[in-house]
């Protein structure tokens, strides 16, 4: 019954949001046709209802559920209330994530430290995610992995682009790196999401990312392997987080395996 609860917020209020996304969300809305409405007991319209009581229960899980609860919680662009665009990521370190979408900004907290990475050039005419959803997928006291989802959009005639972006924010070191990432271009494409989600598994001064999953869109029947460390390392006197190929003898630092890129810090 509470997973039941859980996926009704969610998904109301996931509605909710995305309907800024596209008008055919808004559609699927049914009203109540009088008023006051025969359907209820207080005379309300039953959506508005369900809306309510989905709020109040993705209020409670953010305050006072577990940490894997909080993170079906997606953080929508198109969204403007502030306990909306907030996430505590790990209530026993009092480890959050907020995103601040005007400015295209992520700032992570913790007791001990506040990072901002540049994660979107909002307002630009090429973006190609303009509107797009954050969510965590796994978490400890000392990292994150965050899934940045971009819907369908078609930028030009005929031409359509949705896209899957994963992130590892390593609280120790202040880093936040692509570790896996996915694009689609038909224009009945489904979203390119990684299965199954990427995980890491904490090693010494560092992580191990084992995975073994489907292709995106099914463009192969062999599966798709990534085994990557990344390992906290000084360079240039600063601590920074690299990335090894351990599908390569020897382990190969930051080949094609690593997407090669990290976030920009702003702060």
């Amino acid at each position: 019954m509470r997973i039941s609860i859980i996926a009704l917020a969610i998904g109301m209020l996931g509605c909710i949001s995305q309907s800024a996304w596209s008008q055919e969300a808004s559609e699927t809305h049914y009203r109540c046709t009088s008023k006051p409405c025969g359907n209820t007991a207080t005379g309300e319209d039953p959506q508005d209802v369900l809306l309510r009581e989905a709020r109040a229960e993705q209020s409670k899980i953010k305050s006072d559920g577990p940490d894997q609860a909080r993170w079906q919680i997606p953080i929508y662009s198109t969204s403007t209330k502030k306990s909306d665009l907030e996430i505590l990521i790990t209530k026993s370190a009092k480890f959050s994530m907020r995103l601040a979408p005007a400015q295209g900004l992520l700032y992570f907290n913790t007791p001990s430290s506040n990072q901002t990475f540049k994660i979107d050039e909002p307002n630009v005419p090429d973006n190609l995610c303009p509107k797009y959803n954050l969510q965590i997928v796994d978490a400890s006291d000392k990292h994150a992995v965050i899934q940045k989802s971009c819907p369908r959009i078609q930028y030009r005639t005929g031409k359509f682009f949705s896209g899957v972006t994963y992130y590892l924010y390593d609280v120790q070191t202040a880093t936040m790196r692509d570790i896996w990432r996915a694009s689609a271009v038909g224009s009945k494409d489904p979203l390119p999401l990684a299965d199954p989600a990427p995980s890491m598994k904490i090693i010494d001064n560092g992580y191990l990312f084992d995975w073994k999953g489907s292709h995106p869109g099914g463009s192969s029947t062999t599966p798709a392997t990534i085994r990557n460390k990344y390992v906290r390392k000084v360079e240039n006197n600063k601590q920074i987080l690299a990335c090894i190929d351990m599908k390569v003898q020897g382990g190969a630092v930051e080949n094609e395996m690593c997407e090669g890129s990290t976030v920009p810090k702003v702060n």
